[in-house]
């Protein structure tokens, strides 16, 4: 990757990323500030000189399930982790949050034992997941077709 500064016409510096792409053609991003506009402009251009992006151009984008249900899961699990922990520790710690969390999961106590720390992080974890795969998915639904 290469990178610098070049010179513009009006004599004022502009930072440029190039990058190697396929068949030898190379992706240059060079970023221009305006500070009367306060706005930051972006070009892009392989080396054929066609634009990658527009700057009126708003682009969609959808959401990586698999990411986020990932990121939930052990969001939500790791809480869950953190709590039951804490309450192993200090027996009063998290212990009303404990106690909310059994009586959505089945089969969990809000006991002090290392082994429903255990069982309410794996709840946590597939609680998570799910969720987070049904926020993604509902979020997908109302994201635009991209005409790209």
């Amino acid at each position: 990757m290469l990178g610098g500064v070049e010179g513009k016409g009006n004599g004022k510096p502009r930072p440029f990323i190039e990058r190697p792409l396929k068949d030898g053609a190379y992706l240059t991003l060079r970023l221009s500030y305006s500070p009367s506009k306060r706005t930051v402009e972006v070009e892009s251009h392989n080396t054929i000189g066609r634009s990658f992006l527009e700057a009126d151009k708003e682009v969609a984008v959808k959401i990586n399930l698999k990411a986020l249900s990932c990121t939930a899961a052990i969001g939500w699990g790791g809480s869950i982790l953190g709590v039951g922990l804490g309450n192993l520790i200090w027996p009063t710690y998290g212990s009303a949050f404990l106690e909310v969390v059994a009586s959505v999961y089945p089969g969990y106590q809000a006991a002090s034992s290392l082994r429903e720390v255990i069982a309410g992080t794996l709840y946590g974890m597939v609680d998570g997941f799910l969720g987070g795969l049904m926020l993604g998915w509902i979020y997908n639904l109302f994201v635009p077709k991209s005409p790209v």
